[in-house]
């Protein structure tokens, strides 16, 4: 049990995060024991999915809307974040052109030789070797000093074509402008402090926060569904497992997504949430053959009605169940317990319970009059649990 929760550990940390922020799994998914196996079988395993992703849905516009600092009502678009940006500009970049010449310093110098390097390996022994649209990139911006305002421009040059040559699919040159544009954005930063007066302090804060929100707002853009006013978790799952970088509540989504996938949906991409017939087998074999039961027990419409109520009751008990695996306790369950009962549970369950239950809904399934004209309503039923 301990070497499991070790394993478990990093698993268990990003569903604590999830769960705290509203996110919410199937529990049989996670800690497979008996009752919550009996529970996703109730419920029905397709329909508790689509449930949690539509409330998971909800909750990563929530986060999405928290990051960028927006309203709770606000849609998600790119319109909203193109706006967003250009607010920040004017407000925490423009201010910086009046700062006037820029002394490049030897941490500069270094980033501009790490973007190099991270294409090349070892560069410094094979010279040449990084690929040539890369070496083009550097080479202008090798300088001894640069203007704060052609800096200030060239970041944003540089962040808008790196997203063009991404969608272009040349990462390795949008990651070196990415690279780059963090190097003169570094180089200001430094001025600033150096600096060393209330001026510039106040300059240096508003620069900060606009870059932070800028770099939110571009996430934020590749991740909206077009037509929806939603964020795609799965697509914010994607860039953090590639590498890109993600902080506080936008990271907590794409780690959620990226770990338990199947309750993370597309946004409209579910349909109607758990809409099925009756039961899983239709109005027109347990629906007509309840209904006449009752018709025979009670007699005339009163009684079919009964019987129609009988037949719909599962249902009732499938709903019941669906809302209780979303609901708090049933989340709080879903954490292993790394106790004895919890693993003597989830062994029970996996697999024998599992292929009893299985083989008992198959028998009961078979025993299901289907001919209305040889209904037996005096015959015993087969206990649920009775396999041979």
């Amino acid at each position: 049990m301990t070497k499991q929760q070790k394993l478990n550990a990093v698993r268990d940390a990003t569903l604590r995060e999830g769960q705290a922020q509203g996110f919410v799994v199937t529990p049989g998914s996670v800690t497979p024991t008996v009752g919550n196996i009996l529970l996703e079988r109730i419920g029905g395993k397709t329909r508790v999915e689509q449930l949690a992703g539509v409330r998971n849905q909800q909750v990563t516009d929530s986060l999405a809307r928290r990051a960028i600092g927006l309203p709770d009502d606000a849609p998600l678009t790119r319109d909203a974040m193109r706006d967003i940006r250009a607010q920040e500009y004017a407000a925490g970049y423009a201010p910086l052109a009046n700062i006037g010449r820029v002394v490049a310093d030897a941490d500069f110098k270094q980033a501009l030789q790490d973007v190099t390097n991270a294409f090349t390996g070892a560069s410094k022994s094979f010279k040449g070797a990084a690929p040539q649209d890369v070496q083009k990139l550097i080479k202008p911006y090798s300088v001894a000093d640069f203007d704060a305002a052609d800096a200030i421009a060239a970041t944003r040059t540089l962040r808008e074509n790196a997203r063009n040559n991404f969608q272009k699919g040349e990462g390795a040159l949008a990651r070196a402008q990415i690279a780059v544009s963090n190097a003169l954005e570094g180089q200001l930063e430094r001025s600033l402090q150096a600096a060393n007066n209330t001026q510039a302090a106040a300059l240096l804060e508003g620069f900060r926060n606009s870059r932070k929100r800028m770099a939110v707002s571009h996430a934020i853009e590749d991740a909206i569904v077009e037509g929806t006013g939603s964020v795609d978790a799965r697509k914010l799952a994607s860039d953090f497992q590639k590498g890109k970088l993600l902080t506080g509540e936008l990271e907590t989504a794409a780690k959620f997504a990226n770990t338990f996938r199947r309750v993370v949906t597309t946004p409209g991409a579910v349909g109607t949430p758990a809409a099925q017939t009756f039961g899983g087998m239709g109005i027109g074999t347990r629906g007509m053959i309840g209904g006449a039961a009752g018709g025979a027990f009670g007699g005339g419409l009163g009684g079919v009605a009964l019987g129609t109520a009988a037949a719909v009751a599962p249902e009732l008990v499938s709903l019941g169940a669906q809302r209780f695996m979303l609901s708090g306790p049933a989340q709080r369950g879903a954490l292993p317990a790394y106790n004895r009962f919890n693993f003597l549970a989830r062994d029970i369950g996996d697999p024998e319970l599992r292929n009893a239950l299985i083989a008992a809904q198959t028998l009961r399934a078979a025993e299901e009059p289907t001919n209305l004209g040889t209904v037996n309503v005096t015959a015993p039923r087969r206990n649920m649990l009775s396999v041979p």
